[in-house]
Parts: C-alpha cells; sequence; structure tokens
C-alpha cells in the first residue's frame, strides 16, 4: 500500500495523471474539454472588442494612440502596470475589497452601485 502512495504522490508531484486524474483530481479531458471553452470564449470577446473598437473608430475619429492610452490607464488604475484591471472593487458601505464579479459586497453584502457592464464578465 505505501508503493501505491509514493507512485501516486511522485506521479502528482510530476503534473502526471494517477488513475484518469491530475493531482488536482480533474481528469486531463476534462481539462482540454475546459481550455478548449475558454478559448472559444477568447476568440468571441476579441473579435467582439474589435468589431466595437472599430465602430467607435469610424464614428468618433478616435485613434489607435488613444485606445492605447486608455488602456495604460485603466491597467494602472491599480497602481501596477500589469496588462490586468484590479481584481477587486472597494466596497461603498464597508469600502472592504472585493472581486468585481459580485453583485454585493462579501463582507456586508450591500449591493453594488452602478459599475460597469464588465464588472459582471
Amino acid at each position: 500500500m505505501s508503493d501505491l502512495f509514493w507512485v501516486g504522490a511522485a506521479a502528482e508531484a510530476a503534473g502526471e495523471a494517477v488513475g484518469g486524474l491530475t493531482a488536482g483530481g480533474t481528469s486531463g479531458e476534462a481539462l482540454r474539454d475546459r481550455n478548449d471553452r475558454l478559448e472559444r470564449r477568447l476568440d468571441k470577446l476579441s473579435l467582439v472588442c474589435q468589431a466595437l473598437w472599430g465602430l467607435v473608430r469610424d464614428k468618433t475619429g478616435l485613434t489607435e494612440s488613444d485606445l492605447a492610452g486608455r488602456v495604460m490607464e485603466l491597467d494602472l488604475s491599480d497602481g501596477k502596470l500589469d496588462g490586468r484591471r484590479a481584481p477587486g472593487l472597494a466596497c461603498e458601505a464597508c469600502g472592504r475589497v472585493s472581486s468585481r464579479r459580485h453583485s454585493r459586497c462579501l463582507y456586508c453584502e450591500s449591493p453594488r452601485k452602478g459599475g460597469s457592464a464588465f464588472d459582471a464578465v
């Protein structure tokens, strides 16, 4: 029995599947399916963003430089230039920071006011 433990532990440490399961307990096939779904979603979001930018640029006269400046502004909103938005949002009621994905504060349960349509993505 102890040999089975060590073989399983060694395989997990190497990231290999043990009995159809990876170290995290999810089959490799399930992970590939999830990855494929995420890639399709990313492709669709990218396509929509490109279409929206094309419409905005054509209707307003904004430039690629304007877009790049806004992207940098949003990126730096958390003080880090890392290609990501700030992960959290401060609650107006209690001031604590929690995920933008929740419609209510995780600490005081106050509803989020206003916000962006992108906070739910």
